[in-house]
């Protein structure tokens, strides 16, 4: 993935998150006090969802015209152009750099604190039932470990807690394990890696722990509603140190005021949770939907179903030419031009989808507007191989092809052929226009140039216009792609041939 698509892919990440972070922090209080607060919890699944959403948006395909032809220039073509230049600057790179850079340091970061608190609470000895006690306080007892967790209470926990409250903190830890709690604040943890730049992604993520933490107590006091007052006393005598990076500690401090003040609540009927929970699950459906819609991306590729055709020719036992890549979408020709052995030589081909599947290829190789070959193959989407020898049209002996076709995606270079202005072909008037193109790094047309004038500056303005979204393969030298500039003749002809790029 170039640099390029990396910070479109950010960017689109960033913007789903922000939308579906505000609208998180809008309605987790009114759904907490309609609801309860396990809908105000599973609101917090609309951010990851919206980030999928936008990570596979819509892809867009390249506004395309039925003219539309897709071509490599062949090698021939480097014999005419200037000289390669410094490797271009890609601006994008060291923000790409700049990003991975500082995931991996915030992730280091995160990493450490939570090694450094599972040092702290020393030596853990299992008690069987997925619990243990360990030899050192730090914000127990708490729900720790990653893909599988354990309770983990501190050596003191018989001494600190009554019977009554020690049964209600077991059953709190207990359950952030089977609803997945840790599984969620990993996932938490990962989304705010990847953003580490975006405040309002840090700031929301404590949000996240506290409304974590108030579902949990509702779970516990839905099953247990005649002991909220034994809870309360449990949540104010705990010790309320710092909650570690991945872990449900009991006595989390920050939300702990709030906490005992939701067990003065009366409890939510079971409907009316259900219900909250089915309107958050038709929200996550609409905003997903709507991220998917609106952040659409252009596809990187031409549109499928194209056939790429590699022709290397040798006339009169000359030396080989080429390779040509020609790639034919279907439906539309594209032809190739060039001068040898004093000739004027014309390589046009074709693609016409069969309604099994496979391609029907044609092509015409003419010599001074005289036809040579009309090679001829039927291919799947394996692709095929077209040879020539002798056997030409016309009695012409002297032509030599080796053809390899393949149908597919393909890598290809797209051209869009230049309009012929209004009225201009009717009227008979032609011209050919030479442009200097610019190639940066990546292929695209970064400048054009008219090198020089068809004498009609209408037809000087089509042809540079529509160049600019030209893409041209990548060149390389010392094993980096570097930019260059190349030589384009663009004919326009007002005699049905329509408008055609030489190379």
């Amino acid at each position: 993935m170039a640099s390029a698509d990396v910070l479109a892919l950010l960017l689109r990440l960033t913007v789903a998150a922000t939308l579906a972070i505000a609208i998180v922090l809008v309605l987790r209080r009114p759904l907490r006090h309609a609801f309860g607060a396990n809908a105000a919890y599973a609101i917090w699944s609309l951010v990851p969802a919206s980030m999928l959403a936008a990570a596979f948006s819509r892809v867009v395909a390249q506004s395309e015209a039925p003219t539309t032809s897709v071509l490599h220039m062949p090698a021939a073509m480097t014999a005419i152009s200037a000289d390669g230049q410094a490797a271009a600057f890609d601006p994008a790179s060291p923000l790409v750099g700049a990003w991975v850079a500082g995931l991996a340091l915030w992730a280091s970061l995160r990493m450490l604190a939570q090694w450094r608190w599972r040092r702290r609470i020393g030596v853990l000895r299992h008690v069987g039932d997925g619990t243990a006690y360990a030899a050192a306080d730090g914000s127990l007892p708490a729900a720790v470990g990653w893909p599988h967790a354990i309770v983990v209470l501190p050596a003191d926990f018989d001494v600190r807690f009554p019977e009554a409250e020690r049964s209600l903190v077991l059953e709190h830890e207990r359950r952030h394990v089977a609803r997945g709690d840790l599984h969620a604040q990993v996932l938490a943890e990962a989304l705010r890696a990847l953003l580490w730049f975006h405040p309002l992604v840090h700031w929301a993520a404590i949000r996240f722990r506290h409304d974590q933490e108030l579902a949990c107590d509702a779970a516990v006091m839905a099953s247990r509603p005649g002991d909220s007052a034994i809870y309360a006393r449990a949540l104010a005598g705990a010790s309320g140190l710092r909650l570690p990076p991945v872990a449900t500690a009991w006595g989390f401090s920050h939300p702990l005021k709030e906490r005992i003040a939701m067990l003065q609540l009366p409890p939510r009927s079971t409907a009316r949770r259900r219900v909250g929970l089915a309107m958050v699950a038709l929200l996550m459906i609409l905003a997903s939907g709507f991220v998917w819609a609106s952040l659409a991306r252009e596809a990187s590729v031409p549109s499928e179903g194209l056939v790429r055709q590699t022709w290397t020719l040798s006339i009169d036992g000359g030396e080989a030419l080429g390779p040509f890549l020609l790639v034919d979408k279907p439906g539309v020709s594209v032809e190739i031009r060039f001068e040898e052995a004093g000739a004027s030589w014309s390589l046009r081909s074709s693609a016409t989808p069969l309604p099994d599947g496979r391609f029907d290829v044609q092509t015409t190789i003419t010599r001074d507007a005289e036809v040579v070959a009309q090679p001829r193959l039927v291919i799947d989407a394996k692709g095929g191989a077209i040879q020539i020898g002798d056997e030409t049209a016309a009695g012409f002996r002297g032509l030599r092809a080796d053809v390899r076709v393949e149908a597919g995606e393909g890598t290809a270079v797209a051209a869009q052929v230049p309009d012929y202005p209004e009225g201009l072909a009717t009227a008979g008037i032609e011209g050919r226009v030479l442009l200097r193109v610019t190639v940066d790094a990546e292929g695209r047309a970064a400048d054009v140039r008219v090198e020089t004038s068809s004498g009609n500056a209408a037809l000087d303005d089509s042809a540079r216009s529509q160049a600019l979204g030209w893409r041209f393969p990548l060149e390389r030298k010392d094993g980096q792609a570097v930019s260059r500039q190349v030589l384009v003749p663009v004919d326009f002809r007002a005699r049905g041939e329509g408008v055609d790029t030489d190379a």
